[in-house]
Formats: structure tokens, C-alpha cells, sequence
């Protein structure tokens, strides 16, 4: 086991790398797609500027975050995960750049400062929390892909898989919280 949980730090940051590549991808898509007016929920990804309450910002948030969480827990399951993983930083990174468009257009441009207070600390808690999600990805499916290919005997520990997303599940909980309180503190600077 000792290759594949020892990750020598060059592919760490490589890996790094990828994953805020891909991230980005999908700010960028997401930005061009909120853009170009895509029938996109306004009241989905930015509820409380589009007569939303605040227990809506917060149900939104969380439902986002345990969807997220679910697709990167059962593809962390599989031998081939970390394809998945790549493909729900895309994702994660479109979700964002949808929602930083539809804020900046419901603030205004004269408004810019209120929204990055509004955006800026939601998105970068959620990323991080991501590419934690990701990270146990990757190890996940790494292990079970060298214990199925017979280089590696021990499987995967499951409950520490389960565990370590039961706490990003409560990180995300404590990030919705925060982003409904900052959304009521900030969304009166409209």
C-alpha cells in the first residue's frame, strides 16, 4: 500500500493543478453560460437577490453541497473514481461561475464590492471543501483500483471513507449556515 498512499509531492502538485484546472474550466463555463441567458434558475442559484427567503439561500446551499457530496462519496467507491472527480470539479466550478453571474447581474456593476463579500467567501469555503471531497477521490479509487488489479492486498479502509465524508458533510452544513447569515447581513447593501 505503500504506493499508492504515498504520493510523492511533485504529483501532488500536479494533481493540484488539474483539479484547479478543471475547476476553473468550469467557472469559465459557467460565466458564459449565465451570460448568455441559458435558461438558468435565477431563483436556484441566487435566491435571496430574486425574492428568495433566507431559508431558501440556506436549502439551496445545502442541497448543491449534499448532491455534490453524494456523486464524489459513491464514485470514490469505484476503481475508475477519479475521472468522476475531474468531472464533478467541473461541475463545482460551473455551479460558481453561474452563480457569480447572476449575482453580479442582480447587484450591478455599482454594487461589486457587496457581491464579492456575498460571493467571494461562499465560493472559495466551497472549493476547498471540494477538492478535499476530490482528494478522497482519488485515494479511494486508487486503492481499490490496486487492490482489484492484485498489485496491492489490503482494500479500503470503508468506514475512514465514510467518516471523512460524514465531516465534509458537516463542513458543508456550517458553510450554508454561513453563507444564509452572510447573505442577510450583506444583501441589505443592495
Amino acid at each position: 500500500m505503500k504506493h499508492i498512499e504515498r504520493i510523492p509531492s511533485e504529483h501532488k502538485q500536479k494533481t493540484f493543478f488539474l483539479l484547479c484546472t478543471a475547476e476553473m474550466v468550469g467557472i469559465i463555463t459557467g460565466t458564459v453560460a449565465a451570460a448568455s441567458e441559458m435558461n438558468i434558475s435565477s431563483r436556484f442559484f441566487c435566491p435571496f437577490f430574486c425574492g428568495g427567503t433566507l431559508l431558501d439561500v440556506f436549502v439551496n446551499t445545502l442541497a448543491v453541497s449534499m448532491i455534490f457530496l453524494a456523486a464524489a462519496f459513491l464514485s470514490g467507491l469505484f476503481a475508475f473514481g477519479q475521472p468522476v472527480g475531474i468531472a464533478l470539479m467541473i461541475g463545482v466550478g460551473t455551479v460558481l461561475g453561474i452563480s457569480g453571474s447572476i449575482l453580479y447581474n442582480a447587484a450591478g456593476s455599482s454594487d461589486i464590492l457587496p457581491a464579492a463579500l456575498i460571493i467571494l467567501p461562499k465560493s472559495a469555503a466551497f472549493s476547498a471543501v471540494s477538492l478535499l471531497a476530490i482528494r478522497e477521490i482519488f485515494r479511494s479509487s486508487s486503492a481499490i483500483l490496486g487492490f482489484v488489479s492484485g498489485k496491492e492486498h489490503n482494500s479500503a479502509d470503508l468506514r475512514l471513507y465514510c467518516i471523512k465524508f460524514i465531516v465534509l458533510a458537516v463542513i458543508f452544513f456550517i458553510i450554508s449556515v454561513a453563507d444564509s447569515l452572510m447573505n442577510y447581513i450583506f444583501g441589505n447593501l443592495f
